[in-house]
């Protein structure tokens, strides 16, 4: 149920897109990867390629969720991501799917890497977000 509320979301809010992409998980050690299984099952009901591999982490980090800060979030992110092939976002159309927004330090980090290698546009959908923002924390 939820794969299909999130084609529709995606085929009403967004058009022309080439690639769907996600973030790739911190708990790789985890059998089930919720998010991995949403792309997978929303590509097959909208008809667009999911780039599974598309972006990769270059090492391990300490998870988001027990940072309190902005600064320390975007710092503990900070060029972690790396893209397998260059060739597969230059000029395209891409669509980031994650599960949860909290300070947006790690989509600001991965959509800065798509724009570094000639990405034309980035949208993002999330599945949930925090109450970072609405707590005052910084």
């Amino acid at each position: 149920m939820l794969a299909e509320l999130l084609t529709k979301l995606i085929q009403t809010k967004f058009t022309g897109l080439d690639v769907l992409t996600t973030v790739p998980p911190s708990a790789v050690s985890r059998i089930f990867q919720p998010v991995q299984y949403l792309s997978r099952m929303v590509s097959i009901q909208s008809n667009l390629s999911w780039e599974s591999a598309l972006l990769f982490r270059t090492k391990l980090s300490g998870g988001q969720k027990r940072i309190r800060s902005r600064f320390a979030k975007a710092k503990n992110v900070a060029n972690l991501f790396q893209l397998k092939e260059e060739n597969k976002v230059r000029g395209k159309r891409i669509l980031l799917l994650d599960d949860i927004y909290d300070s947006g330090a790690t989509v600001n980090e991965i959509c800065r890497v798509l724009k570094s290698k000639g990405a034309h546009y980035i949208g993002v959908v999330t599945l949930a977000k925090t109450g970072f923002d609405q707590y005052g924390l910084s």
